[in-house]
């Protein structure tokens, strides 16, 4: 069974930006790249076992409004609850 780029996109929507095992989720670009070497046929089997290891992406706890985004721009505040954004060895710059 195929299935369409957005069917897909939306049975990977769930996820977050990071793996259960730590690594980056680049699910839906992989995905894609399926689409794009004519494998859409291997899209459902890989996605369907992809998502297996995926968290679900955070709630949102306070949202930036489009009218003021502007002031949240550099604000390390704000960058979530990745472990690697206040690892060291990763982004030494952040503190």
């Amino acid at each position: 069974m195929t299935i369409t780029i957005d069917e897909m996109l939306d049975l990977l929507s769930f996820a977050g930006t990071e793996r259960a095992n730590g690594n980056a989720n680049h699910g839906p670009m992989a995905a894609e790249a399926l689409f794009t070497v004519d494998r859409g046929e291997s899209v459902l089997p890989w996605a369907e076992k992809y998502k297996s290891g995926s968290i679900d992406a955070p709630e949102a706890t306070n949202p930036i409004s489009q009218s003021d985004w502007r002031e949240f721009l550099g604000d390390r505040s704000r960058l979530g609850r990745s472990s690697n954004l206040r690892n060291p060895r990763y982004f030494p710059q952040i503190r």
